[in-house]
């Protein structure tokens, strides 16, 4: 069995965490709003392609819930609460992908076709490559430094495939967040604000496979104390 993996320190393993219960009587500072902002929108994508559509919102509970009725695509199923924090950046990979290219980035366009040879399926599935790459860049960085301000965070990948940004046909595929903790201990993320119910126990970290290569050695990480 893999060896279970031991956190460095307390914060690396909040971030490790994915909270699903939040104290909105507690908002997010504003100046950390805009620096998530700013994080977003200044983050590298590939080339500097612009295929995201990013929405923001700061609410109180009811109306996150409102929103996420909208967004959830379906109406009998909810967003995970995860999704339902005090501010929660949704992520979607923007319609009319190759008209867009086409005419913000020519050059990336011409070459991306040329080297799929025309296909648009293959076109299309390197620029969902690219936006998921620019959210996960953006979901990595504001939730660590969220985790650093002394937030905790989460994270939610499990849409339904119709579920669709607020007043936009645009398709979300990922979320992010942020806020502070109804419940204190590590292991009482999983607990729901609204449910007696426990969403599922926290699942120990095991340790990834993982080289630290030193010119042609291959070394252990004890090397690095």
């Amino acid at each position: 069995m893999t060896e279970l993996y031991n956190f460095p320190n307390a914060s690396l393993k909040y971030w490790n965490g994915c909270q699903r219960n939040w104290d909105y009587s507690k908002p997010v500072n504003k100046d950390h709003i805009k620096l998530f902002i700013d994080i977003a929108l200044s983050a590298p994508s590939s080339n500097n392609l612009n295929l995201l559509h990013i929405q923001i919102f700061e609410n109180s509970l009811l109306t996150q819930k409102n929103i996420t009725h909208y967004a959830r695509g379906h109406l009998s199923h909810a967003i995970k609460t995860s999704t339902e924090a005090p501010f929660t950046i949704f992520f979607a990979k923007r319609d009319n992908i190759e008209e867009i290219i086409a005419t913000d980035h020519r050059h990336d366009y011409l070459e991306m076709l040329q080297r799929h040879k025309k296909n648009l399926d293959k076109f299309n599935a390197e620029c969902t490559k690219h936006a998921h790459m620019h959210a996960s860049l953006i979901a990595g960085a504001c939730s660590y430094k969220a985790i650093e301000l002394g937030y905790k965070t989460a994270m939610n990948c499990c849409f339904l495939p119709n579920t669709s940004l607020y007043k936009s046909s645009e398709k979300v595929f990922f979320s992010l967040g942020i806020g502070y903790p109804l419940l204190e201990n590590h292991e009482d993320r999983g607990k729901d604000n609204n449910r007696n119910k426990n969403q599922g126990p926290y699942r120990p970290k095991y340790k990834t496979k993982f080289s630290y290569i030193q010119d042609d050695k291959i070394l252990d990480i004890g090397d690095l104390n």
